[in-house]
């Protein structure tokens, strides 16, 4: 296991691009985190049961308004900042797309076009498209392959719903900083680095990790307060709630295929910089997230990499190479998942073949002597550029079922997961978080009151929270999601489960939640479960929960507290012309661990709807500019 720096609160000023909390990918790691930098002092050994949670029950606090120190490192000083440098970027403008579109679907429609998809620049396309706006940007890495794209496209008579789309060339001209220097001081181990960068609060105590979460809540709350100008709000807030598990409680990772610092081949994480020349990869024995499970299958790779001295690891640098990444997935079910992703172009389908039965043999026969348990083991063969797992490129099945599927539980409760599926990757501690939820939502508003209730999951994905709380007194349940696989999803567990109080209907929420409501129960109370993206919800689903007079609950759960408040203020603004409909008011809120040794959690905060003669009289002092009359009524 990894040693403990005595001087556990350096720092790094060196910032860490924002990741998924579902998956450990390899692209995950590529640079250092901002929480732990290099001991500067030598490492020591110390015992590692020092960070088990405790079990107290936690207590309740208030969230107050304080300066409390900051959890993050200092950066470095105006002065010691690299001077930025101009960089010209081309980018491609597809004008006159149906302004309904999203992001995905906009794509989708450019590779019907002629022949488009065939291009030998598709795979390096990167698309954006920005919600009710009639264009979308493409991005390509090379100026090569953007002329290419240029040419091609602009010599296509595209339509879409009626309108001709032009395309265009636009220039940018950014700043941005030079590569990030090797720091030839850093005397980290490999194997610190990998942990610093994956888990960046592994030196701390647990409680202290606990704590400086808290912190990022009461932080959040003061930005509420003050986005609200209500200094006089308050948000009780529990202490936060331990994982039951703190080691090996990953389910899900993707771990890299490349050298380690010796030259040696490596099944891993990315280590270093890739801008800056720095490029390896690290063994993950030893680091606190991952399971041995997932140790074991990697190690069985890494032996049959080494072996295959004819095919070569892929490399970045010249996107090119056989060997790309392992993705795993290590249910509580034990039907573990070990898909292997390789560059198949160039080679023929015996020769692939071949590479297949070859990989299977190993590969049984090793897990067969480690006495590893493995569901399914495919392939997926990939030339794209991208450093992920590729959830469009089908899964080759070579032991287990053709689907390619694993089965995960919950209370009970059986769930189908696909390599690409989205999935919480901490079992004990998603049955933690569900619970929580469940509870807060079945509780009455007004005590003694005892009506049927319908629960709105909205944002429900593939229905794993609202099948979760189907035992509850609800009614009626229904889901909402924009994703129609994931409503396909939904639907097919529920069916499973035997759960027939529920439905699902696809589309947005802002445009769903009236048929939803159509079929709830008559005058029974309305709760929302809502579980957003990391970036939380767009304003106009705020706006249509705010204006459905029949929720007057909401159960909000962040996987990124600092980025909901904006959600958290736009449903407790006084009423106006922009947000319509009687506001909402935090009750309570608590955090769950999720992620021991990572910045990551999440959030659940409890809102309650104002009553309204005390939201008029709120909005009547907040236009008059009295706000100390709004404070005095909040």
């Amino acid at each position: 296991m990894l040693p403990k720096s005595k001087n556990s609160k350096n720092s790094n000023a060196s910032r860490k691009r924002p990741r998924s909390q579902d998956s450990n990918s390899a692209a995950d790691t590529t640079a250092p985190s901002d929480d732990v930098a290099a001991p500067s002092s030598p490492v020591k050994r110390p015992r590692l049961d020092t960070d088990a949670p405790t079990e107290a029950a936690p207590e309740v606090d208030t969230d107050v308004v304080i300066a409390e120190a900051d959890d993050t490192p200092a950066t470095e000083s105006a002065a010691s900042q690299p001077e930025m440098i101009a960089k010209i970027v081309r980018r491609i403008k597809l004008v006159n797309l149906n302004k309904y579109h999203q992001t995905k679907d906009a794509k989708k429609w450019l590779l019907k076009q002629q022949a488009v998809k065939d291009q030998p620049w598709v795979e390096e396309l990167k698309l954006k498209k920005a919600p009710k706006s009639q264009f979308a940007i493409i991005t390509l890495p090379t100026e090569e392959s953007h002329q290419a794209a240029l040419e091609y496209l602009s010599s296509l008579t595209m339509v879409d719903k009626g309108q001709t789309v032009t395309v265009e060339e636009f220039v940018d001209e950014i700043k941005a900083r030079p590569p990030r220097q090797i720091d030839v001081n850093d005397k980290r181990t490999p194997l610190e680095r990998i942990a610093d960068q994956t888990t960046p609060h592994w030196r701390l105590p647990y409680e202290e990790q606990l704590t400086l979460k808290k912190k990022v809540v009461h932080k959040a709350f003061d930005e509420m307060r003050k986005q609200l100008k209500d200094k006089k709000l308050r948000v009780p807030i529990a202490d936060v709630i331990a994982s039951p598990e703190t080691k090996g409680y990953r389910t899900k990772c993707e771990f890299a295929i490349g050298v380690n610092p010796a030259g040696e081949r490596t099944v891993g994480f990315n280590s270093g910089a890739f801008k800056a020349g720095e490029y390896t990869v690290v063994s993950p024995r030893g680091l606190l997230h991952v399971n041995d499970t997932m140790i074991e299958a990697a190690e069985i790779i890494e032996s049959f990499v080494r072996q295959c001295t004819d095919l070569p690891v892929y490399d970045k640098t010249t996107n090119s190479g056989f060997f790309r990444l392992v993705l795993m997935r290590t249910p509580s079910t034990g039907q573990n998942m070990v898909v292997l992703q390789a560059n198949g172009e160039g080679h023929t389908p015996e020769a692939l073949e071949a590479f297949e039965q070859k990989f299977l043999a190993h590969f049984k026969d090793a897990s067969d002597k480690r006495k590893l348990k493995v569901h399914v083991l495919g392939v997926q063969y990939y030339s794209g550029v991208h450093d992920q797992f590729a959830p469009d490129v089908p899964v080759k099945v070579l032991e287990g079922p053709a689907d390619a599927t694993v089965e995960e539980t919950l209370f009970g409760f059986k769930f189908t997961i696909s390599p690409s599926s989205f999935f919480q990757i901490n079992h004990a501690a998603t049955e933690v978080l569900y619970k929580l939820v469940r509870d807060w939502a079945a509780e009455q508003r007004t005590e003694g009151e005892d009506k049927e209730t319908t629960l709105l999951d909205l944002c429900c994905g593939t229905g794993t929270i609202g099948i979760c709380m189907s035992p509850g007194n609800y009614t009626k349940i229904i889901g909402i999601d924009i994703v129609p696989e994931a409503i396909e999803d939904a639907k097919a567990n529920a069916k499973r489960n035997g759960v027939e109080n529920v439905s699902y209907l696809c589309g947005p929420v802002e445009k769903m939640l009236g048929t939803a409501l159509s079929e709830a129960i008559p005058n029974s109370q309305h709760v929302v479960v809502l579980d957003p993206p990391r970036s939380g919800v767009h304003q106009s689903v705020i706006k249509s929960i705010r204006q459905c007079s029949a929720i007057d609950k909401i159960v909000f759960v962040s996987c990124d507290v600092k980025q909901a408040v904006t959600n958290f203020v736009d449903l407790c603004r006084p009423t106006s012309a922009r947000f319509q409909g009687v506001p909402f008011r935090p009750v309570r809120a608590a955090v769950v661990d999720m992620f021991p040794h990572t910045k990551h959690f999440e959030t659940v905060l409890e809102f309650h709807r104002v009553e309204p003669e005390a939201s008029e009289e709120e909005a009547k002092a907040e236009a008059s500019g009295d706000e100390a009359d709004v404070a005095n009524r909040s």
